[in-house]
């Protein structure tokens, strides 16, 4: 009976956790059918990413020495206790999201996304870098970056579907 109880207790208490994920992108040694939860379970690319909404706690790592041709697309957002990381593991150059040179390439998009801190990445070669998206407004708010090396981008779409680097606009 008191196994019962405990038992009972444990699931009514945990019940209202929600349990934070990590997820490992490995370009050399994932696979998208992977779990993507450990470094030896990695996912190949973004796919997988781009396609869940995380929540507080989620961290999402990049492997180092790691090079991406594919935009990195983050739904969802955390909360002032728990920011939702997107950061390098193991050892090396920072990962790398370099895109085509098209001026339609972005390399990284936030999605309607609080409580977010995005570090330690390099993103280059795009349109655009590193997208901040809101298609509302509710308070949206804290939004870090750091340690982010960006180059090499050729401009965005004016209002008019005109584009290009003239620094007059």
């Amino acid at each position: 009976m008191l196994k019962g109880f405990i038992l009972l207790y444990l699931l009514v208490i945990f019940s209202n956790f929600d349990f934070a994920g990590q997820y490992y992108i490995d370009i050399l040694g994932g696979n998208n059918s992977n779990t993507g939860e450990s470094e030896t379970s990695a996912w190949k690319d973004f796919s997988p990413v781009n396609s869940r909404t995380f929540s507080g706690g989620d961290k999402i790592f990049l492997i180092r020495g790691g090079v991406w041709n594919q935009q990195l697309i983050i739904n969802g957002s955390g909360d002032p206790g728990n920011f939702i990381e997107v950061s390098a593991y193991g050892t090396g150059s920072r990962p790398h999201i370099r895109r085509n040179g098209d001026i339609a390439d972005r390399c990284m998009r936030l999605n309607n996304s609080s409580y977010v801190k995005v570090s330690s990445l390099a993103v280059s070669n795009g349109g655009a870098g590193i997208v901040v998206y809101y298609d509302h407004d509710y308070n949206n708010t804290a939004v870090y970056f750091d340690n982010i090396v960006a180059h090499d981008f050729f401009g965005i779409y004016r209002a008019s579907g005109e584009y290009g680097c003239d620094p007059s606009w």
